[in-house]
C-alpha cells in the first residue's frame, strides 16, 4: 500500500510538470528572417560561422548598398540586440505555457514518552487554477511574442534603410570631394598661371588677388568636402558594424543612375497598411490586452487553489490515502 502511494504521488508529479511544449527560439527567428525578405529581400541571419572571413572577402571590393546591408547584418550589435529579445520572448511563452512547480510534502513522527511506533505522511499537490489559466496565459505569451518577431522586423529593417541611406551619403560626399578637388586643381593652376602673366606685366595687382583669393576658396571646400566624407563613412562603418581595424574599404566613385519609378499614392498607403511592422505588432498588443481583459473578468473570482493526493500510515500499520 504504501509502495503504491509513492507511485501515486510520483505520478501526480510528472502530470504537473509535463505541461505544454514551449515555442522554441527558431520558430521566432525563422518568422523574422521570414517578414524581412518577404519586405526586403534582405538575408538575415543569427550564424555567424565564417563571418571573418567573408566581411574581408567583401571588403576587399568596393561596397555596394546588398554587400553593405549584409554586413551589417552580420556585424551590427544592435541587431544582435534584437535577436537577443526573441529569446526573452521565447522564454516567456516557454514559461506560460508550464504548470508551476508542484508542492511536495513528507513527514515522520517519532514517538515519545508510552507511544509506540512512527507515524508516515506524504503528499503531492499542483495549482488547479494555474491549469484553468494555462491556455488563457499561452495565448497571451504567443500573441506578446508574435509581437516581439515583428518589432524585431521591423527594427532589421529599419536598421537596412539606415546603411542605405548612409551608403547614398557616402558616395555622394565622395563624388562630391572629387568635384571640389578639380576645382581646387582647376584654381590653383588658375592662380600660378595670373602670376606669372602678372610678372609679364599683362595683368594688375587686383586681378592677381582675386586669382589666389579664388584658389584658396576652392581649397577650404575641398577640405570641407573631404570632412565631410570622413563623417559619412563614419557613420557608414558604425551601422555596419566594423572595427577600427577594418577601416580599408571603399565605395563606388559615383551614385548610380536613379530609377524611375511611378509613385501612387493611394497604393502605397493602402500598401502600407497591410505590410506595415509596426502596425501589425499594434494589433497584436490589442490582440493580447483584450485577451488578458477577458480573462480577468471570467477568472476574477477564482482564488488559488490546489489539487494532489496525501497518505499516512499510522503507528499500527494502518494506511490512509
Amino acid at each position: 500500500m504504501w509502495i503504491r502511494l509513492c507511485g501515486v504521488a510520483a505520478s501526480t508529479l510528472l502530470i504537473a510538470v509535463a505541461g505544454c511544449a514551449g515555442v522554441p527560439l527558431e520558430s521566432g527567428q525563422a518568422r523574422v528572417v521570414e517578414l524581412v525578405q518577404a519586405r526586403s529581400g534582405t538575408t538575415v541571419s543569427g550564424e555567424r560561422t565564417n563571418e571573418v572571413q567573408t566581411v574581408r572577402d567583401w571588403l576587399r571590393e568596393p561596397l555596394q548598398v546588398p554587400t553593405a546591408v549584409q554586413i551589417a547584418v552580420l556585424r551590427n550589435p544592435t541587431l544582435q540586440l534584437q535577436f537577443a529579445r526573441l529569446g526573452l520572448g521565447a522564454a516567456d511563452v516557454f514559461e506560460a505555457s508550464r504548470l508551476s512547480n508542484p508542492g511536495l510534502s513528507f513527514a515522520v513522527l517519532w514517538p515519545q514518552g508510552s507511544a509506540s511506533g512512527n507515524k508516515l505522511s506524504a503528499g503531492a499537490t499542483f495549482s488547479f487554477s494555474d491549469l484553468l489559466l494555462l491556455r488563457v496565459r499561452g495565448g497571451i505569451a504567443a500573441s506578446e511574442y508574435q509581437r516581439t518577431q515583428e518589432l524585431v522586423a521591423a527594427s532589421i529593417l529599419d536598421l537596412a534603410v539606415d546603411v542605405q541611406r548612409a551608403w547614398f551619403e557616402c558616395v555622394g560626399a565622395t563624388q562630391r570631394a572629387a568635384v571640389q578637388r578639380s576645382i581646387e586643381d582647376s584654381a590653383r593652376s588658375a592662380a600660378d598661371l595670373a602670376a606669372r602673366y602678372h610678372q609679364a606685366g599683362n595683368i594688375d595687382q587686383v586681378t592677381l588677388q582675386l586669382q589666389a583669393a579664388a584658389a584658396s576658396e576652392a581649397r577650404i571646400a575641398a577640405q570641407q568636402a573631404e570632412s565631410t566624407v570622413a563623417e559619412a563613412r563614419a557613420r557608414l562603418q558604425s551601422l555596419m558594424g566594423l572595427s577600427a581595424g577594418e577601416s580599408s574599404w571603399s565605395v563606388p566613385v559615383s551614385l548610380p543612375e536613379p530609377l524611375t519609378v511611378e509613385v501612387n499614392v493611394p497604393d502605397l498607403q493602402v500598401l502600407a497598411l497591410a505590410q506595415r511592422l509596426d502596425l501589425s505588432a499594434a494589433r497584436n498588443q490589442v490582440s493580447a490586452a483584450e485577451q488578458q481583459l477577458s480573462a480577468t473578468r471570467r477568472y476574477r473570482y477564482l482564488s488559488p487553489s490546489n489539487l494532489g493526493v496525501a497518505g499516512e500510515r499510522e503507528a499500527d500499520g494502518s494506511k490512509r490515502l
